[in-house]
């Protein structure tokens, strides 16, 4: 599991709510999640801490990891635009990335806004099959309302959707079709 941003890269905001902390608290949430089914998890960072993107992609490579999942949330100008995505770099990952944006969609219940292909190094230097997780804008007002709301429980909401994919990869891959879409919104930060 690789936490998105960290350290002095704060990603986006929205408010009181900052991204590199939600990307943290999914990752523990994941590990959490994985581990209690019997699954190995390496993670990146379990810390507010700075990485390079060749950190991270040599961190992966280095634990011999099967698949790496870079956990991110969206922004947009926008505050309506919503929807979960999944990017990635070769049709070796399109596979991986399709399931963890279903698995994350039907989860929380917002639009499948599908699969994109992304030209990033900690993508395209992975040794094993690699995608970001874009679950939502956090810039959608209907995100912050959900996420401010006490009580919320949409983290653990989708840290529990991306391990539904995550298990649906290793299970069954042969079921996973992928859904192209190439006109969605990619932040430029993720490149």
């Amino acid at each position: 599991m690789d936490a998105g941003h960290g350290g002095v890269d704060q990603g986006g905001n929205n408010k009181k709510i900052i991204e590199k902390e939600i990307d943290l608290t999914v990752a523990l949430k994941m590990q959490t999640i994985l581990e209690d089914k019997g699954y190995k998890v390496y993670m990146t960072r379990t810390s507010d801490q700075s990485l390079s993107k060749q950190d991270r992609y040599n961190y992966c490579n280095n634990t011999k990891a099967e698949i790496m999942v870079a956990i991110h949330h969206n922004s947009y100008t926008d505050p309506t635009v919503n929807y979960s995505s999944s990017l990635y770099y070769t049709e070796f990952d399109q596979v991986l990335a399709s399931s963890i944006v279903s698995g994350v969609s039907n989860r929380l219940g917002i639009k499948n806004g599908g699969v994109a292909k992304l030209n990033s190094r900690i993508l395209s230097k992975a040794d094993m099959p690699a995608t970001i997780s874009e679950a939502f804008f956090m810039s959608s007002s209907e995100e912050y309302n959900l996420l401010t709301k006490a009580g919320s429980t949409r983290l653990k909401d989708e840290a529990q959707g991306i391990v539904d994919g995550i298990i649906n990869y290793f299970e069954n891959p042969d079921s996973i079709e992928p859904v192209i879409n190439n006109d969605q919104i990619i932040p430029a930060d993720e490149e």
